[in-house]
């Protein structure tokens, strides 16, 4: 992946009104991006069969199609971070998709400072996660058959799909990044500040309590007990840290 403060990262820009589209690839093209802009959400993701891009700009608006199937149909085909610009009204479907599939998302009208701002730390994170496989550094590197093994928790990072004594278990996508952190090395505490950090592009996004409301939800996931968690363990006044055994 191109380096998000090189400028030469590249952007598929999916935006079905014409004003819209014109001025993400003048804002994005003023700063160096590769840009690659479709209309249809159809030949946007043609082109994302065909082209490489490291990130993709979804800007949705019509009521006809929702962030959140365009978001279903995107990860069918690519892992690529996924950036929403919606109206303040979209506030609800916006979310369900950051849950899901997105990474991060920004209200209209669109400020190009703060636009810019938010791809670069999109892309500064997903590069980070892709140097080592897991957004760690790289004496945090994971083996090269990515998957991390924590007692009964198989990681599998290429397909991201988390295995529970041989049982699948569906996670957000901001759930399955959280638990790749804490595993990356197993046993390593990771601070409150240092999860929202590395997991929330925009701190402003995210607080402890949404921290806390995902490390419950994910202790729903890979715990017998989840009120008497044996590996995601709290180190009260801390953060958190994933246990092997």
């Amino acid at each position: 992946m191109s380096g998000p403060g090189s400028g030469s990262a590249r952007v598929l820009v999916i935006a079905d009104n014409e004003n819209d589209r014109e001025e993400l690839t003048t804002v994005l093209g003023s700063e160096g991006y590769i840009v690659m802009a479709e209309a249809l959400v159809s030949d946007g993701l043609q082109r994302l069969r065909e082209a490489v891009a490291d990130i993709v700009l979804l800007d949705m608006a019509s009521p006809k199609t929702t962030f959140l199937d365009v978001c279903r149909q995107i990860r069918e085909i690519s892992d690529v971070p996924i950036f929403l610009i919606s109206a303040e009204e979209d506030e609800l479907e916006v979310l369900s998709a950051l849950e899901q599939f997105a990474t991060d998302y920004i209200t209209k009208p669109i400020r190009a400072r703060e636009l810019i701002a938010r791809i670069r730390a999109v892309l500064r994170r997903t590069q980070d996660y892709g140097s080592s496989r897991s957004g760690v550094s790289s004496e945090e590197a994971i083996p090269d058959e990515s998957v991390i093994s924590v007692g009964p928790i198989e990681i599998h990072l290429m397909s991201r799909k988390v295995l529970v004594d041989g049982e699948v278990v569906e996670l957000s996508r901001r759930d399955f990044d959280l638990l790749v952190l804490l595993a990356s090395p197993a046993g390593r505490l990771r601070t409150r500040e240092e999860l929202i950090d590395r997991i929330w592009s925009d701190r402003e996004l995210a607080d402890t309590r949404t921290l806390d409301k995902h490390i419950r939800r994910l202790r729903t996931r890979i715990e017998p007990s989840p009120k008497n968690p044996r590996y995601l363990i709290t180190v009260h006044g801390v953060g958190f840290r994933l246990d092997n055994r």
